[in-house]
């Protein structure tokens, strides 16, 4: 009885730590699960937020100005994005819901409109604002943001700049919306934001009026104005990404016109000439030949009864009897 015991504690010995070992990768693995489940919740909860930046409407005595809306709200845009906490609606989506429900999408639209403008584009946030620039070059301008969900306003803010200095505002206010969505960008993204030269006015204009025309579907200008853009400041990453992904855009409709064309030109064709499912094609063991296609004896015959009805009438015509005498000789040619 000792000596089993002994045997049993031995085999326990030897056994148990491979129980163990397969109990705890089994933890590990479940705690893996655990904390992967838990970050997910917990990037749900925080959640990744859509929004949607309206062009800003620019008041000036300077009419030249009142695209500059539209190219300072793509910057603000550009910088949000910058955190992989915010998702943006692109603006040729601004485009495509302005054509189908026949909204104007900028800053002085009516509350209810920005909300349904909101939930239309699937955002949960609206930012827009005003710029109102004065003869003197000074710049007043003002930000606001929309929970599209409850329709409250979230966040406004004022500042004051020089025409000059309108990019270090637009910056600024960037960091500001990142400070109300409770957004700290990281050491990467803080730099990257920071790594972009502020383009030449001229160039900056260009690329406004290239952006309102993307926004108003009208892709050929955009093209042309961001390519303006990209010419006048080479050092204008933004324009030219611009210029790349409205030319790709332009393609991309282009092949996909032409592949629904061809097959509706296909289906036409094949509706125009329905086959008859009763017909059957001829039997080459029967001795037929195939639909088209005369065989030697018939071809002898047809040229026999062609040459022997033209003596029965009247004398045929010079190009008639070649094209009689052609046949015979094609005819003895081609019999066995």
């Amino acid at each position: 009885m000792t000596q089993f015991r002994s045997i049993l504690f031995a085999l326990g010995c030897s056994v148990l730590p491979g129980v163990a070992l397969v109990a705890q990768a089994g933890a590990d693995a479940a705690s893996r699960a655990v904390v992967a489940t838990e970050r997910a919740q917990d990037g749900r909860a925080i959640g990744r937020r859509t929004v949607a930046v309206l062009p800003f409407v620019v008041t000036s005595p300077d009419t030249t100005l009142d695209v500059l809306g539209y190219g300072f709200a793509e910057f603000l845009s550009d910088d949000l994005a910058h955190s992989h906490r915010l998702v943006m609606v692109e603006r040729f989506r601004l485009a495509d819901l302005q054509r189908e429900s026949d909204l104007s999408l900028t800053a002085s639209v009516d509350p209810e409109t920005r909300v349904r403008a909101g939930r239309l584009l699937a955002a949960q946030h609206m930012i827009f604002g005003t710029i109102d620039a004065q003869e003197a070059g000074a710049l007043s301008i003002d930000e606001r943001s929309v929970n599209v969900d409850t329709g409250n306003e979230e966040m406004h803010r004022t500042s004051s700049a020089s025409l000059d200095a309108i990019f270090r505002a637009e910056r600024d206010l960037a960091m500001d919306t990142f400070s109300m969505f409770g957004i700290t960008l990281t050491p990467d993204e803080k730099r990257a934001l920071y790594e972009r030269v502020a383009p030449a006015f001229r160039a900056f204009v260009a690329f406004s009026h290239g952006v309102r025309a993307e926004q108003q579907g009208d892709d050929a200008t955009a093209i042309a104005s961001f390519r303006d853009a990209a010419v006048l400041d080479k050092t204008f990453k933004l324009a030219s990404s611009k210029l790349a992904a409205a030319q790709q855009r332009i393609s991309t409709r282009a092949a996909t016109a032409f592949t629904a064309a061809s097959a509706s030109k296909d289906d036409a064709a094949s509706k125009a000439t329905p086959k008859d499912p009763h017909a059957s094609a001829p039997s080459l063991a029967s001795g037929a030949a195939p639909s088209g296609t005369l065989s030697a004896p018939s071809t002898a015959a047809a040229g026999a009864a062609s040459s022997k009805g033209s003596t029965k009438g009247a004398d045929p015509s010079p190009a008639r009897k070649k094209t009689a005498q052609t046949t015979h000789k094609l005819v003895k040619s081609s019999a066995p």
